[in-house]
């Protein structure tokens, strides 16, 4: 992905009523205009009438503005007492569905998807199959009263249930928000918690833990606080930066703005760029590849990666890529499944296509060179079956992994039949090099271990 791959922002902005004063709000406007402000392109699809409070937004050279006509701005009254805020919504603007996107930006890297009052179709949710998508869920956890008061909701179950790269809320807009994280970051790289001025807490598959923010030492404006952390956050993870350093980043630029308004954001270090095509396409399958229901898949990909290196200390980008990708198909809610084919060669040809397939979408996404995203593609699609130096390796460091890393797991939830069958199958595809590594590996178990003993042995008689 280069600087000139727009980054997709969807939502309403709203017209802002605070004291006497209309502001333009909204967590898609505040998203945009912080993410043009650290160098990016957005393309903005919101729904409102055509009006001069569009204006920051519209005469941005780095903001691509769809607006959907709307006979209204989705309007909020603020009221603050006592240091707290309390929400009334006058209007709401039309809803935004999938078929609103323009065609062009269906495909894009990166989509933030940031309602502020459920506009946003919850199919928008599984509509970028080939995209990361960083949600504001705030705008998910809310109803309205007849009065015009906003109080807390359950969200959508697709919401709960969705694949994504990044989630925020803030521990203020549900009661329950700490249930609603974890159970999000069942699907989630991370899910992350706000806490005012305390803490951030993270909630990842692996657990959570809190990370401390330093304290606002002056408050110039607290209005799209969370939307700057939110941007910067899915900026710092797209970029490829480590969980808690991009909360942390993402945490010091929201207290800068909190400071200092969005001037304050011109005091922050400079945020990474979007890393070389081939970097930034690395963090990409690591992030599709840890949410996978596969449990074993994340440290599988890594594995094999090791494993191909040390096979072949100088395999080229290709190879590295497609070791990190080649079983990037069942990372997907639509993997290929076993059930649906005649015989277990066919099935695993199957998962191979696919995942070439998947693969290349990524790779012309992030303006990968041309002849990495035809090698790359062309290895994963033959990794099972090898026949050529390249997919030879692939095929080897794929085959090693499973039995270094995924044999437990697997025999812990198939049975000895299905593991034995399955490992049979493996050993045999190596190469003579391959075979000899896997025999001196070991477990410590002496089921496992009589597994391998069996396969070992089988192989040869």
């Amino acid at each position: 992905m280069n600087q000139t791959t727009p980054i997709l922002v969807i939502g309403h902005v709203t017209r802002d009523l605070i004291g006497g004063e209309e502001r333009l709000g909204g967590s898609a406007a505040y998203i945009a205009r912080v993410l043009s402000t650290r160098g990016m392109d957005v393309a903005l699809v919101t729904s409102a009438p055509d009006d001069p409070l569009l204006k920051p937004l519209a005469t941005n050279p780095r903001i691509r503005l769809h607006r959907l006509p709307s006979e209204s701005f989705t309007t909020f009254r603020h009221h603050h007492t006592q240091g707290e805020r309390r929400l009334e919504l006058e209007t709401c603007g039309a809803a935004i569905t999938a078929a609103d996107i323009p065609s062009a930006w269906r495909d894009l890297p990166c989509v933030f998807l940031v309602p502020v009052m459920g506009e946003c179709d919850a199919d928008l949710l599984c509509a970028f199959q080939e995209s990361e998508l960083i949600v504001g869920a705030q705008g998910w956890l809310r109803t309205v009263e007849a009065d015009g008061r906003i109080r807390p909701s359950a969200p959508p179950e697709a919401l709960l249930a969705a694949r994504l790269l990044a989630v925020t809320l803030s521990e203020g807009d549900h009661p329950e928000a700490e249930a609603l994280a974890r159970r999000m970051a069942r699907h989630c790289r991370l899910v992350a918690l706000t806490r005012g001025d305390k803490a951030v807490t993270i909630f990842e598959k692996r657990g959570e833990n809190d990370i401390p923010i330093a304290p606002v030492k002056q408050v110039r404006d607290t209005n799209g606080a969370g939307d700057v952390f939110t941007a910067l956050l899915g900026l710092r993870i797209m970029s490829g930066d480590t969980v808690r350093t991009a909360v942390t980043g993402a945490a010091q630029g929201a207290t800068h703005y909190v400071a200092e308004g969005m001037a304050g954001l011109g005091m922050l270090q400079t945020v990474p760029k979007f890393q070389s095509p081939i970097r930034y396409v690395r963090s990409r399958i690591q992030a599709l590849i840890e949410i996978s229901e596969v449990p074993e898949d994340p440290h599988h990909a890594d594995n094999t990666l090791a494993w191909l290196l040390r096979l072949e200390p100088a395999a080229d980008e290709a190879l590295q890529i497609a070791a990190l990708a080649h079983d990037i198909d069942r990372a997907t809610p639509e993997r290929v499944r076993r059930k649906d084919y005649p015989d277990y060669d066919a099935f695993k040809a199957a998962h191979a296509r696919r995942g070439a397939r998947l693969l290349r979408g990524i790779l012309e996404a992030c303006d990968v060179e041309r002849s990495i995203v035809e090698e790359a593609c062309r290895l994963v699609e033959f990794h099972e079956v090898g026949g050529d130096p390249g997919s030879d390796l692939l095929k080897d460091a794929d085959s090693i992994s499973y039995f270094d890393v995924n044999l437990p797991l697997f025999f812990q939830r198939e049975g000895w039949d299905e593991t034995k069958r399955r490992s049979d199958w493996g050993y045999r595809r190596l190469t003579p090099r391959g075979q000899e590594i896997v025999r001196h590996i070991d477990h410590g178990d002496k089921e496992l271990a009589r597994l391998l003993r069996e396969v070992i042995h089988e192989s040869v008689s």
